[in-house]
């Protein structure tokens, strides 16, 4: 259980990277679309 946690603990910062990184990515997307 407290290796789960551990699990769980380490996973929550990459999630919220990638979200940001997503999100960064999406607005570049959109950048490079509308140039063009």
């Amino acid at each position: 259980m407290l290796a789960h946690r551990k699990v769980e603990l380490l996973a929550l910062p990459f999630f919220i990277c990638a979200i940001y990184c997503f999100d960064h990515v999406h607005i570049l997307f959109e950048v490079f679309i509308y140039q063009y």
